[in-house]
């Protein structure tokens, strides 16, 4: 049996500012007859039909009406909206109601931001860069009422320093045409100052993962972690033992003579960050400390100098999730190790190949 194929359908909406500078209203626009403007003839033939859609049988009966924005991915630019709310408030609560219906639905909000003026990012200087992404995610919060985790980028135009832009901002994801992706725009860095902190890269991974532990076995693997002999890093995020509940993740792998170390992990509902998901970043921090402790001898002392893996971001909080490590290889001062992440029913949902290097 062949699985399940699936199609995103993302639509993006956008009017330009069409008011007079003189008049602040929007003159009669010819070429838009029979409607006075193009503002108002997109919106009734676009915009009011989608949040007002009907579903039809076979013989064209009405079976129901529907709003489209409550089943698609949306951007709705900021001039826009601003029209609307002015000029069709009908349309304008059914965009916002229908954002806030996904979001009850599904715990993640269909719309998405869009750069304010809606101008060419990689044409413009840094500082406007951040001045459209600022902009732009202050205009969603104050019509949507919440934080924005997307962007739509105008054009779906990228540089590095665009989406380093929205990293920076706390923008999760973006859009890109096929055409406009180029393995480049993944070469992010993270700087403290002049002192670069890391870099991250596409890269390919294949590591296969041993069968993963049941939970209780875990859970009498996590009682031999040799941190709580001695840890070299206590105030670690993922492993330290000077966390608080709620304040780390609190992943204590231990295991047995093999070098398979494995912890129990149960994610807190604050790590999901109002949503119905764990947030990718701590399924990647998860996969990080195990590695260490299946290859670290004797409370030596190493830090992580390269990981490569993937995550499947589909752990929900409160499922009981089950965390290994074990070693690969060692080269002098370099040690190799693999971690993975499965979820309650066994699937793996992450995997790593980690290079530690000793201090």
């Amino acid at each position: 049996m062949s699985s399940p194929r699936f199609v995103a359908i993302h639509g993006h909406f956008y009017q330009p500012p069409r008011e007079s500078p003189w008049l602040e209203r929007v003159e009669v626009q010819d070429s838009a007859a029979p409607f006075h403007d193009w503002n108002a003839r997109v919106t009734a033939e676009c915009y009011a039909p989608n949040t007002a859609a009907r579903r039809v049988d076979a013989q064209n009966r009405i079976l129901d009406v529907v709003d489209n924005f409550a089943a698609l991915a949306f951007d709705v630019g900021p001039t826009l909206m601003a029209w609307l709310e002015a000029e069709r408030p009908d349309v304008y609560r059914a965009i916002v109601a229908a954002d806030r219906a996904s979001h009850a639905a599904r715990g993640q909000g269909n719309a998405i931001a869009q750069a304010y003026g809606h101008a060419i990012l990689p044409l413009c200087s840094r500082r406007d860069k951040v001045t459209q992404v600022r902009w732009g995610l202050a205009d969603f919060r104050h019509r949507f009422g919440r934080e924005a985790h997307g962007m739509w980028l105008p054009e779906t135009a990228a540089d590095t320093e665009t989406l380093e832009v929205l990293a920076e901002e706390g923008v999760r994801f973006t859009l890109l045409a096929p055409d406009n992706y180029r393995s480049d725009f993944l070469d992010v860095r993270l700087w403290d100052g002049d002192t670069l902190l890391l870099e991250a890269q596409a890269a390919a991974l294949a590591l296969d993962a041993p069968a993963a532990p049941s939970f209780a076995a875990a859970q009498a693997m996590s009682r031999g972690f040799a941190g709580f002999e001695t840890h070299p890093f206590p105030a670690c995020f993922v492993c330290g033992l000077a966390r608080a509940a709620g304040d780390g993740l609190r992943i204590f792998a231990g295991g047995g003579d093999d070098g398979l170390v494995g912890a129990p992990w149960v994610p807190d509902h604050e790590l999901a960050g109002g949503g119905a998901r764990v947030r990718p970043e701590f399924l990647w921090a998860a996969l990080d400390c195990p590695g260490y402790f299946a290859i670290a001898r004797g409370g030596e002392k190493a830090v992580l100098g390269r990981m490569v893996g993937e995550v499947d971001p589909t752990i929900a909080p409160g499922e009981r999730c089950v965390v290994v490590g074990w070693p690969v290889g060692r080269s002098g001062r370099k040690l190799q190790a693999g971690t993975a992440l499965f979820d309650e029913s066994g699937t793996r949902r992450g995997v790593s190949l980690q290079t530690w290097i000793t201090i």
